[in-house]
Formats: C-alpha cells, structure tokens, sequence
C-alpha cells in the first residue's frame, strides 16, 4: 500500500500511526457508524461482516476503513477481532494528508472489491504449460 511513498513521507506516515490492541471477539468498527479511522494490521486476524454475511478475514499488513473515509460514507461492513488484534491507526484528517499520494491506487482497489465476480463468470482465453 505504501510502496510509492518516498522516504520522508513514510516518515510522517510511521509518525502518525497509533497502535490500539483489541482483544478477541472485540468490535474495531460497527457498520453504519461514522468513518473516522484507517486501519493496518499488525498482528492478529479481523473478520469483514456486512449485514451479518462473513465477506472477507483480514490478516497481517492488510488494512480496511479507507472505504469510507475516501467516499465519505459510513461504514459498509463490520470488523470485528478474532483473536488479540494489533492495529496501527490514522485518524480521518491525518489519511487525507498522506493519501493523496496514492489515492488512485485505493480507488481502483475498491473498485476490484466491488466486482461481484463468480468463477462461472470466467471463461478460459488461454491455457499455459500443458
């Protein structure tokens, strides 16, 4: 994510970033509330859960809640804590401030998100190494 950073701005980023520890079964962030964090992992795994439906477990150095900040919407899905939960957290003002830098690469990664693909929706072009 953070890959086309230079050096000084993974400085600020380092800087800016707030460890919080949630434990297992914790809610880091309820669907519909107001969005107001970044979040990376760390350490531990977080499920993704919209309208109660699991749609993704998150592990180290994955990172969510940009959604809603980049859309300025509330929160589509739930996260919540399996087990003992590290995460290192921007606040709202301070992801903006970075983000520019690789905005485009967030919104074409939620736009993959988004693509309600089936395997039955693929069809094969080409076949490699037979």
């Amino acid at each position: 994510l953070f890959k086309n950073l230079n050096e000084e701005q993974i400085d600020r980023t380092v800087r800016e970033l707030e460890q919080q520890i949630f434990a297992a079964g914790e809610i880091v962030m309820q669907q519909d509330d107001p969005a107001r964090h970044f979040y990376l992992i760390q350490r531990g795994t977080v499920v993704v859960r919209k309208d109660g439906k699991v749609l993704r477990t998150l592990g180290r150095w994955d990172y969510f809640g940009e959604r809603g900040l980049l859309l300025k919407e509330r929160r589509s899905a739930t996260c919540q804590a399996l087990d003992e939960c590290i995460c290192l957290v921007l606040d709202a003002d301070e992801f903006f401030e970075i983000v520019g830098h690789f905005r485009d690469e967030l919104e074409r990664r939620m736009q993959l998100q988004d693509l309600n693909l089936n395997i039955s929706d693929l069809q094969c072009k080409a076949v490699v190494g037979r």
